[in-house]
C-alpha cells in the first residue's frame, strides 16, 4: 500500500475531530509507529502542515471553561501524539497558536506550556531560544504556572549544546527571584534542582542561588514539610562542592543538650529524614571533611538515641569505613 494514499482520510479524521469535540479523549495517530520509515515522516509532515491552520482556528482564545477543556485535549491528542521532528517545519507557526492569553484558565495554560517545550525539544529547532525567553517572562506575572516554567525551562535547556548563554539567564532570573520571593521561588527551585542545568561557566552563580534557597528552607524548616527538607539535604550533599556552608547548614538541623549530648532536631523525627540526613553528611564529609568533622560526630551521637536499630548499624557502618580512601571513591562516584 502507498502510504501517501492514507493522507486525505486522515486530514478527514482530523477535521472532523476538532468539530465533533466528544472525539477529542480518542487519541487517533495511533497508526503512527514510533519508528517512522522516511515515507511516514514525510506523510507526517504534510498532515501537520494541513492541520496547521484548522488547529490555530480551534486554538482561539475563548473564555469558556468547557472550551478549554477541549483545547486542552487537542494539545494533548493531536498535537503531542505527534513526533516533535514531524512539527518542526511548523513550530513558530503553532507556537503563535499556543501564545497565553488572558482568557486562559491554568489547565490549558499548562498544557499550552508544556506543548511548546515539546515542540521545541527536537535538538535541530533553533526556536526553542526564544521559547525559554517566553517562559522566563511569564516567570513574574504567572505566579500559579512558576512550576511548570521552571520545569520546562530545564526540559528546553537539557541536552543542548549551545546553551551557555540561556543557562546563565535562567539562572540570573532564578537567583533574582528567590532574592525578591524567597519563600516561593526557594520551594521551586529545590523541588526542580534534580533538573537543574549543569554547567561549569554557571556554577558559581547556580550555587549561590542553591545556598541561599536552602539557608532560607533551613532557617524556616519548621514551616516545611518532609518533600522539601529532603530536597534540601539532596541539594546540599549534590553540591557540596560549590555550597560552602553545606556543613554548617546540616549542622542547624542538630540539637545539642549542655552542650554534650547530640539530639535530631524536631523537624528530623521520621527515620527516613534522619538517613537521608546522614547520607548527606557522609557525602559532604567526603568533598569537606575538616568543615564537616564535627557535624557529622554530632549526627553519629544523635543516632544512639533514635531507637532505630537498623540505621544506627548504618551509622556505625560509616564512621569505621571513614578513614578508607576507597570508600570516599566508591561514594563520589555513585552520584
Amino acid at each position: 500500500m502507498n502510504v501517501k494514499n492514507l493522507a486525505p482520510p486522515w486530514i478527514t479524521l482530523c477535521t472532523l475531530i476538532l468539530h465533533d469535540k466528544t472525539m477529542l479523549s480518542m487519541p487517533f495517530i495511533l497508526a503512527f509507529e514510533k519508528e517512522e520509515s522516511e515515507d511516514q515522516q514525510q506523510l507526517l509532515r504534510d498532515f501537520v502542515k494541513r492541520i496547521r491552520p484548522q488547529l490555530g482556528k480551534f486554538m482561539k482564545p475563548t473564555s469558556q471553561p468547557q472550551a478549554q477543556d477541549f483545547q486542552v485535549e487537542a494539545l494533548r491528542h493531536l498535537v503531542r501524539e505527534v513526533t516533535p521532528s514531524a512539527l518542526l517545519h511548523v513550530s513558530k507557526e503553532l507556537a503563535r497558536d499556543l501564545s497565553i492569553s488572558s482568557k486562559d484558565l491554568d489547565a490549558l495554560k499548562r498544557e499550552k506550556i508544556s506543548t511548546l517545550s515539546y515542540l521545541f525539544e527536537d535538538g535541530n529547532n533553533g526556536g526553542w531560544k526564544s521559547i525559554l525567553d517566553y517562559f522566563l517572562s511569564l516567570l513574574k506575572p504567572e505566579c500559579s504556572l512558576r512550576s511548570t516554567l521552571v520545569l520546562e525551562s530545564c526540559n528546553l535547556l537539557k541536552g543542548r549544546e549551545d546553551k551557555k548563554t540561556q543557562c546563565e539567564k535562567f539562572v540570573r532570573q532564578l537567583k533574582d527571584h528567590v532574592s525578591k520571593e524567597p519563600q516561593e521561588f526557594s520551594a521551586l527551585l529545590l523541588e526542580h534542582a534534580r533538573r537543574l542545568p549543569r554547567d561549569q561557566d554557571i556554577d558559581p552563580e547556580l550555587s549561590e542561588t542553591l545556598e541561599t534557597a536552602c539557608k532560607f528552607a533551613i532557617l524556616n524548616c519548621s514551616s516545611i514539610g518532609e518533600i522539601q527538607l529532603r530536597n534540601v539535604l539532596w541539594t546540599l550533599r549534590t553540591f557540596a562542592g560549590l555550597i560552602t556552608s553545606s556543613p554548617y547548614l546540616l549542622e542547624k538541623l542538630i540539637v545539642t543538650s549542655n552542650g554534650k549530648k547530640s539530639y535530631f532536631s524536631p523537624i528530623i523525627v521520621e527515620h527516613r529524614l534522619q538517613r537521608d540526613l546522614l547520607f548527606a553528611a557522609v557525602t559532604i564529609f567526603a568533598k569537606r571533611p575538616a568543615e564537616t568533622q564535627h557535624t557529622l560526630g554530632q549526627i553519629f551521637q544523635a543516632f544512639s538515641s533514635t531507637g532505630d536499630n537498623e540505621a544506627f548499624q548504618r551509622a556505625q557502618a560509616y564512621a569505621k569505613a571513614l578513614d578508607k580512601q576507597q570508600f570516599f571513591s566508591a561514594l563520589l562516584s555513585c552520584e
